[in-house]
């Protein structure tokens, strides 16, 4: 192993990497963000999946040097990407997470949606995001979800909570964007493809909002989705928006 590496602490069994890592996060959004997301680092869940990148990371070689050798987004993997850029990392990961959040509420509980979506958190970052087979599960899933609300399939409970699910979603997505794009100017110019992802993501993101108020015929106002414009169901919608976020950025 190159002296480099070992000087670094970066090597097999040692969680130096993992702690410096950390602490870079919780100070840059100490300093910046929310406190719930602070906490967020401490979250059985980051934890588990920062332990697992490590334990799958090649260290044979500076994740420094492995994502200047990407040549596009689509290259990027966070078990590599964390331990470069740590906060741009954490912010990615909160973007995925509302969007896997409203992946669950447009396509269901049933075990052969949710089959499909664990193959989709299996996925690279970007091989998901860009995925056309994703986004044309969402608009069938949409267009199945807006004839049931018009042929009056859902009870009201059912619709109230699955647009809740859906929009609250969405709010999440529109606070995690807003903290991306702060994050990404302050690792940006270290970051080879800093300006694609942020292109990449923001094309998503409004693209997948689209196919909520087109499909749905919400409306959208000054940037935000915040009523229905189809008569047919607007009592019953109307009841799922008192339960949902009053306006969610798209």
């Amino acid at each position: 192993m190159p002296a480099d590496l070992a000087d670094s602490g970066f090597v097999d069994g040692d969680d130096r990497y993992i702690a410096t890592q950390q602490k870079a996060i919780y100070t840059w959004y100490e300093s910046r963000h929310s406190d719930e997301e602070v906490v967020d680092i401490y979250s059985p869940e980051w934890q588990n999946r920062v332990n697992e990148w490590y334990n799958n990371l090649d260290t044979n070689q500076l994740p420094t040097e492995t994502v200047k050798s990407w040549k596009t987004a689509e290259e990027i993997d966070f078990r590599v990407f964390f331990f470069a850029h740590p906060v741009a990392t954490f912010s990615l990961w909160h973007i995925l997470q509302a969007l896997y959040e409203i992946d669950d509420a447009v396509c269901g509980k049933a075990d052969d949606a949710q089959t499909k979506l664990a193959e989709w958190r299996a996925m690279r970052p970007f091989e998901y995001l860009k995925s056309p087979h994703v986004r044309h599960k969402w608009k069938d899933e949409l267009k199945r979800l807006n004839k049931e609300i018009k042929s009056g399939l859902l009870t009201r409970e059912k619709l109230k909570s699955r647009m809740y699910d859906i929009l609250d979603g969405v709010e999440k997505l529109e606070v995690s964007l807003a903290s991306l794009n702060e994050d990404f100017d302050f690792e940006q110019g270290e970051i080879e493809q800093g300006e694609e992802i942020l292109n990449t993501i923001r094309g998503v993101i409004d693209d997948r909002c689209n196919l909520i108020v087109k499909i749905l015929n919400v409306a959208r106002s000054d940037g935000y989705i915040i009523s229905t414009e189809d008569e047919a169901y607007d009592e019953s919608l109307g009841a799922a928006y008192s339960w949902a976020p009053k306006k969610v950025s798209c």
